[in-house]
C-alpha cells in the first residue's frame, strides 16, 4: 500500500509515493524487485487530491499502482482512465500487465488450498490475541460491582462510513454475568458502577490526531457526575494508548486499542475477570 507522503530522498520532485513513478517503478519494482500488487491508500485523503480525484487516479495508475482504494465517484474515475488510455497518457500495455497481476493474485487468494471459511480455531486465536493486548494504563484498582452503567462517548461519528456497533461490549458483559446497561449519564445509584467507553479510532476524515474537545468534555462530565454520586468509575479507551494523556481525571483506565467488535469483547472480558477476582478477594476476606 502506498502512502500519500513525499520522500525527497527517494524522489526529489516531492510527489507523494502514490503518484511517484520514481518510487513505485524504480525503487519498488526495480531496486526491491517487488512483483505483487501495489494498492493506493484511500483516495479520499487530501494528500493526493490537489488536482481532483479523477486526476489523482490517472496519476496513480501512471505511477504504477494496480488497485485504487476508496474512490468516491467511480463513474468519473473510469471515464478519466478511459480518456487517459485513449490519448496515451496511460500506457495500455502497462494497464494490461496490472490487470494480469490482479487476476493472478486473485486466483491465488481464491485457490482451494486456502481455507474456504473462518474456522473455530481462527476465532479462538483472534479472541485470545485480543485478550493479550488489553492492558492497564492507570490506576491499580479495577474493582467493580455486578451492576454497571455503561456511558458510551463516541468520537467516531460523522465520517463517511458508520462505526462498528457498540453492542458487543455490553452483550459480552452481560454474558459474563454482569448487569450492564447503556445510559446517557450515570444513574446516581451507589450500588451501580460506571464504565465510560470512549471510542476514538484514528481516522483521516477527522482532520485531527486525537479526541475532539466535545468527547473530552463528555468524559469529564461523566466522571464528575459519577464522583458526585459516589459511584465507582472506570474508563475504557478504545483507541491508541498515546491518547490516554489527553483524558482528564484520575479514574482507573485501561486500553483496548480500537472499536472493533473483537476488541469490545476483549475489554468486556477484562472487566469480567476483574469482577470475579474482586468477588474471590471479598470471599477470602470474609472467612
Amino acid at each position: 500500500m502506498t502512502a500519500h507522503v513525499a520522500y525527497p530522498a527517494l524522489d526529489p520532485s516531492g510527489l507523494p509515493a502514490t503518484l511517484s513513478r520514481t518510487i513505485l517503478q524504480q525503487t519498488l519494482r526495480g531496486d526491491l524487485g517487488f512483483p505483487g500488487l501495489v494498492v493506493t491508500d484511500a483516495l479520499i485523503m487530501e494528500g493526493v487530491l490537489g488536482g481532483g480525484e479523477s486526476a489523482a487516479v490517472v496519476k496513480a495508475l501512471g505511477a504504477g499502482c494496480d488497485l485504487l482504494l476508496y474512490p468516491t465517484d467511480l463513474t468519473a474515475c473510469i471515464d478519466a482512465i478511459d480518456r487517459a488510455v485513449d490519448d496515451r497518457r496511460l500506457d495500455r500495455n502497462a494497464i494490461g500487465l496490472s490487470l494480469e497481476r490482479r487476476k493472478r493474485w486473485s486466483e491465488w487468494a481464491n485457490a482451494e488450498r486456502r481455507p474456504a471459511k473462518v474456522t473455530d480455531d481462527d476465532v479462538i486465536w483472534a479472541e485470545e490475541l485480543a485478550d493479550r493486548v488489553v492492558y492497564r494504563i492507570r490506576g491499580d484498582s479495577f474493582a467493580i460491582t455486578d451492576k454497571l452503567d455503561i456511558v458510551v462517548v463516541d468520537d467516531d461519528l460523522g465520517g463517511p462510513y458508520p462505526p462498528p456497533s457498540r453492542q458487543p461490549f455490553v452483550e459480552t458483559l452481560r454474558a459474563g454475568g454482569l448487569q450492564a446497561g447503556m445510559v446517557d449519564s450515570p444513574s446516581g445509584s451507589r450500588d451501580r458502577g460506571v464504565v465510560v467507553a470512549l471510542f476514538g479510532d484514528i481516522r483521516s476524515w477527522k482532520g485531527r490526531p486525537g479526541y475532539s474537545a466535545g468527547a473530552l468534555a463528555a468524559v469529564h462530565a461523566t466522571l464528575a457526575a459519577a464522583s458526585a454520586a459516589a459511584q465507582k468509575a472506570i474508563l475504557v479507551q478504545f483507541s491508541h494508548p498515546r491518547l490516554a494523556s489527553t483524558i482528564p481525571g484520575d479514574a482507573p483506565m485501561f486500553c483496548a486499542w480500537g472499536g472493533e467488535a473483537v476488541m469490545q469483547r476483549a475489554a468486556a472480558r477484562f472487566l469480567t475477570r476483574k469482577r470475579k477476582a474482586s468477588v474471590r478477594s471479598e470471599m477470602g476476606a470474609g472467612r
